[in-house]
């Protein structure tokens, strides 16, 4: 008897022990492919870290019903960077140290992926970002890093001429966050800007997490500008555009980072409305690809995808895909593959340039009627 209940004993913490191992976020079974994703899970970017992870949890789905990769589960290794470059250089040590994936994707912020790249080319495991677009990080080749979405600076080159023939202002201030994404988009697109005689009237720059925008925005009012152009996350976005509504200013808006977004529309109501906005996607996009992505989106999380979403399910696509071709999960061997990408996904189609640049297209769109409406879709390579 106490044979038999000693047994039971172990057999019962036997089970309790694969049950924990089995519930922890980290196990990765022996049949699967493990793909490390560094996304904000926490903090003032976790709703846009949210709609990214979707996105790459529905390719996952995708893929694996469709077979997988070399006969194997496609599976995610979820950490959290709160879009903080310490916190994402951390999350991105314990995927490729603990976890050895063979491929990690993320950080979302630029600087969160600026301090990733370095560590990632250290341990020689390709990093793929699916949203980070300050110019800065593909100025120059990086042998383990590769960037699916146009930089700030192409998406200016194809936005400019438009906002110039189209919009028609004479004068603009900027306001921007202030990291490396929101300098780089401000002084791009001032740039141009300035070389189609439009002229900057100020330039400001607000810190992660702001809550008081009215000072800045009085200002910025006092100065009289014809147009205005905002560079922000979701949060920062909807506190401003509430902020130029209730200052009753009527000038034309411009904003790029998260204007198109289903949560800054939602969240911001009316003040969201008649912005003119530059992105790599919005779900209006009127292609099989896109309908076909939005329709299974819809279904899967009921809700309509946004930037965030794409950039997530066309990153894990891009990634199963040179895992495939590489014919091993092994770094090298993706690494090599991702340089010879030739794919079509829903933001356009993928090959990679010496600097391992991507040229999906830049995407003009107006918020009304509760979305954010094509107006003109232009390519970013020349």
């Amino acid at each position: 008897m106490k044979a038999d209940s000693a047994m039971r004993r172990s057999l019962f913490a036997g089970l309790i022990a694969t049950a924990a191992l089995l519930a922890s976020p980290h196990v990765i079974l022996a049949a699967n492919i493990s793909v490390g994703v560094i996304s904000p899970v926490t903090g003032p970017v976790a709703l846009d870290g949210e709609s990214y992870r979707h996105g790459a949890e529905l390719a996952v789905k995708e893929i694996n019903a469709a077979g997988g990769v070399l006969g194997s589960q496609l599976a995610l290794i979820v950490e959290d960077g709160e879009c903080k470059p310490n916190v994402s250089a951390s999350a991105a040590e314990k995927l490729m140290v603990r976890d050895s994936v063979p491929v990690l994707v993320g950080a979302h912020c630029s600087p969160a992926t600026a301090a990733v790249i370095p560590l990632a080319e250290r341990q020689k495991v390709p990093f793929v970002t699916g949203i980070s677009s300050a110019p800065s990080l593909t100025a120059t080749r990086r042998e383990w890093f590769f960037r699916l979405p146009p930089t700030e600076e192409l998406t200016a080159s194809a936005a400019v001429p438009y906002y110039v023939e189209k919009l028609g202002f004479k004068s603009i201030a900027f306001l921007a966050l202030n990291d490396e994404w929101g300098r780089q988009a401000a002084e791009a697109n001032a740039k141009l800007l300035t070389q189609k005689g439009v002229k900057v009237l100020s330039t400001d720059y607000f810190l992660p997490g702001e809550s008081e925008f009215g000072a800045t925005l009085s200002k910025i009012k006092s100065e009289n500008p014809d147009a205005i152009f905002v560079a922000s996350n979701t949060r920062e976005a909807i506190l401003v555009a509430k902020k130029i509504q209730e200052l009753g200013m009527t000038l034309t808006r411009i904003g790029v980072g998260a204007w198109p977004t289903n949560t800054f529309i939602a969240r911001s109501g009316d003040a969201g409305m008649g912005w003119t906005v530059i992105s790599q996607y919005v779900p209006t996009l009127d292609t099989p690809r896109n309908h076909k992505f939005v329709d299974d989106f819809k279904a899967a999380y009921n809700v309509v995808p946004d930037k965030y979403a794409v950039s997530g399910y066309d990153a894990i696509h891009v990634v199963a895909d040179a895992i495939k071709r590489a014919g091993k999960p092994e770094a090298a061997k993706i690494r090599d593959a991702l340089e010879k990408t030739d794919l079509e996904v829903v933001q356009g189609h993928v090959t990679f340039d010496a600097n391992h640049q991507a040229f999906t297209n830049a995407v003009i769109s107006e918020n009304s009627n509760g979305t954010s409406n094509v107006l003109k879709v232009v390519p970013t390579r020349k």
